[in-house]
C-alpha cells in the first residue's frame, strides 16, 4: 500500500514536468521537433495514466451476506451513491449485521464505522415511509427482490386516531419503551421485537391505527398476505428479506391461514403452517434481523389460534371497539373544526347507547360542508339506529317467549302423553 502511494505521487510528479516542458518547448522549438515532442508526451501521459489507474483501491461490496443483508451496502447505497467514480474498479467488503467487525481491514479501520453513522443520519434526514407488498416474480430471484414498495403518504397521526386518550397513551409509552430499549433486550437475551393484536369489528380504526404506528416511529410496512404462500420456503425468504426498524402486517389472521389445524392432512394448495409461523415469532429464525413490529389484525379474536396469542408472541391485545363520545370529539374536531355544538350532547348520549363504529361517524362527518347540517343528519342516522336496536330487542325477547311457551306447551303435552300411559 505504501509503495502504490509513493508510485502515485511520483506519476503525478512526472506529468506536471512533462506539461511545463511541452509548453516551453512549443514556444522554442521549431514546428517539426515540437510535433515529435508532442507524440512523445502522449505515450507517456498514456503510460502514466495507466500506471496511476492501477493503483486505484476500489471496493466490491455484495448486497447479500448469505442470508443476510450487508450493512454495508445500504451504508455505500446511501452515502456514497452521489460519489463513486464510474472507472473505479472492485474490492469486496462484506459485514453481516450479525457480526460487530468488517470481513476485511482497511489502512485506517474508522471509514467503514463513519460511512455507516454518516448514511443512518442521511437516512433518518429524507426518508419517507413505504409501504411493501410481496412481488411474486421475485420470490425465487434474490433477496432485493421479494418486496415491491410505494409511498406510504397515509395521513393518520395518533392526534387524529378517534381512540380514548389514555388508550392512545398506553399505545405510544409501549412503542418508545420497545425503541429504547435495545440493549435491554440484548442484555435479557430476548430478539429485539414487539408484537401487537388489533381486533374488533370492522371500520373501528384498525389500518387507521398502523399508518399512525408507521408515521410515529417512521418505520417501513410490509403487508404480508399468507394466502399468496404455497410452501413455509417461501415465508422465510420474506422474513429474511426485511429491512430493520419496520412494520410486519398480516391483517384478518384468522381467515389467512387455517391456523387451528395442526394435523398431516392431504393436499392443500396453501402450506404455510402454523409452526412456520410460530417460528418467525418467537423460534430461531425470529432473531435474524432486529427492531421488529409483528402485528396482526382480526375482526374474530375467538377464531385465533391460542398458540398464537400467548405472552412473548403478540405483547399487547388491543381490542378496538365502537365509537365512544370521546373519540366522537376528536372526529369531530378533525372533520368539522369545532369543538361545541347545541346538539354534541345528543350525540354523545346515542352514541354510548347504540353500536357504531368511527368509520359510520366519520362518513357522516364528511357529506356536507356546513356544520349544522352535517351534525343534524349524524345525529337523525343515530336516532334511527336506536329505533332499529329497540326494534331487534324487541322481536328476539318476543322469540324467546315464543320458545319459552313453546317449549313449556311440549312439557305438558309429554306428561299428559306420560299420565296416559300410566292410566292404560
Amino acid at each position: 500500500m505504501l509503495m502504490s502511494k509513493y508510485t502515485t505521487t511520483a506519476a503525478y510528479s512526472i506529468f506536471v514536468s512533462v506539461m511545463l516542458y511541452q509548453s516551453v518547448a512549443k514556444e522554442l522549438l521549431p514546428d517539426g521537433v515540437s510535433d515529435g515532442l508532442k507524440r512523445y508526451v502522449r505515450r507517456c501521459f498514456c503510460y502514466l495514466s495507466s500506471l496511476v489507474t492501477t493503483t486505484k483501491l476500489t471496493m466490491i461490496i455484495p448486497e447479500t451476506d448469505g442470508l443476510v443483508k450487508n450493512e454495508i451496502y445500504e451504508a455505500a447505497d446511501i452515502y456514497l451513491g452521489g460519489k463513486i467514480n464510474p472507472t473505479t474498479r472492485r474490492l469486496r467488503l462484506s459485514k453481516p449485521k450479525t457480526e460487530k467487525n468488517c470481513k476485511i481491514f482497511m489502512e485506517n479501520n474508522e471509514e467503514v464505522p463513519y460511512i455507516q453513522e454518516k448514511a443512518k443520519s442521511i437516512l433518518d434526514a429524507r426518508k419517507t415511509v413505504k409501504l411493501f407488498t410481496v412481488n411474486d416474480d421475485g420470490l425465487y430471484d434474490s433477496y432485493s427482490n421479494v418486496w415491491t414498495s410505494v409511498k406510504f403518504d397515509h395521513p393518520s397521526t395518533f392526534n387524529t386516531l378517534a381512540l380514548h386518550p389514555e388508550l392512545k397513551k398506553v399505545i405510544m409509552n409501549d412503542l418508545d419503551g420497545f425503541i429504547n430499549r435495545k440493549n435491554f433486550y440484548k442484555e435479557t437475551g430476548r430478539a429485539w421485537k414487539h408484537g401487537y393484536l388489533l381486533y374488533g369489528p370492522p371500520g373501528t380504526g384498525k389500518s387507521s391505527l398502523i399508518a399512525a404506528m408507521a408515521n410515529y416511529l417512521n418505520f417501513d410496512i410490509y403487508d404480508l398476505d399468507l394466502t399468496q404462500l404455497t410452501r413455509n420456503p417461501e415465508l422465510r425468504t420474506i422474513m429474511m428479506s426485511m429491512a430493520d426498524n419496520s412494520i410486519l402486517v398480516v391483517e384478518d389472521i384468522d381467515c389467512s391461514i387455517d391456523l387451528a389445524d395442526r394435523t398431516p392432512s392431504a393436499y392443500k394448495k396453501h402450506q404455510v403452517t402454523l409452526s412456520a409461523m410460530l417460528n418467525f415469532i418467537d423460534g430461531i429464525w425470529s432473531t435474524c434481523g432486529g427492531g421488529r413490529i409483528i402485528i396482526f389484525t382480526t375482526n374474530h379474536k375467538h377464531k385465533i389460534d391460542p398458540a398464537l396469542l400467548r405472552p412473548g408472541r403478540m405483547d399487547m391485545h388491543l381490542n378496538l371497539s365502537y365509537c365512544t363520545p370521546s373519540g366522537f370529539k376528536i372526529l369531530a374536531s378533525n372533520y368539522l373544526k369545532v369543538e361545541h355544538h347545541p346538539l354534541f350532547d345528543s350525540i354523545e348520549n346515542l352514541i354510548s347507547n347504540v353500536e357504531v363504529t368511527p368509520a359510520e361517524v366519520a362518513e357522516k362527518l364528511t357529506k356536507n360542508d356546513t356544520t349544522d347540517v352535517v351534525v343534524e343528519e349524524l345525529l337523525d342516522f343515530l336516532e334511527k339506529k336506536k329505533i332499529q336496536r329497540d326494534e331487534a330487542k324487541a322481536v328476539k325477547k318476543n322469540e324467546g317467549n315464543e320458545t319459552k311457551d313453546d317449549k313449556e306447551k311440549e312439557e305438558k303435552s309429554n306428561k299428559e302423553d306420560s299420565n296416559n300411559k300410566d292410566d292404560e
